[in-house]
């Protein structure tokens, strides 16, 4: 069963899709999706045809990689990001207290430590929405926890 724990308004995606216009705009991002625990696609750029297609596939497989890596989390200790390199791009993904993740994809010419740089300010952007998002949920469903992957 997939319950989702949260209700996010239009204000709360256009906020988020403003933080990913700033993101993209910033350095060569090929794309930027944000996505939950569950692998629900909430907002991402950039917008054209099929894109929509390509970030719900990529935001699945996003909260895959972050599911596995929650599965491991005592031989890492507390992740809070993920990246991994091929041979013309890598992907980076920034893990929010939240449960919620930017996941974004990158040629090999733009270097790791500026997208971590631009991700991470992201992220400090996006996490007075998240918090809001989860604040909401939490008056809608009192005592219940979602954690990833929680048993």
């Amino acid at each position: 069963m997939d319950i989702i724990s949260y209700h996010i308004s239009d204000e709360d995606i256009k906020e988020i899709e403003e933080v990913l216009r700033k993101l993209i705009t910033s350095i060569g991002i090929d794309i930027a999706v944000v996505g939950d625990e569950g692998g629900r696609l909430i907002a991402y750029l950039p917008l054209g045809d099929g894109s929509h297609h390509i970030a719900e596939r990529f935001c699945v497989v996003s909260a895959s990689v972050l599911g596995a890596l929650d599965q491991i989390d005592n031989l890492v200790q507390s992740k809070m990001n993920f990246f991994t390199e091929g041979l013309a791009s890598a992907i980076y993904i920034k893990i929010s207290p939240r449960k919620f993740f930017i996941s974004v994809k990158f040629s090999k010419g733009v270097m790791l430590g500026t997208v971590k740089l631009f991700v991470d300010k992201a992220m400090k952007e996006l996490e007075p929405i998240f918090q809001q998002i989860r604040e909401r949920s939490n008056n809608k469903f009192p005592g219940l926890k979602f954690d990833m992957l929680e048993i």
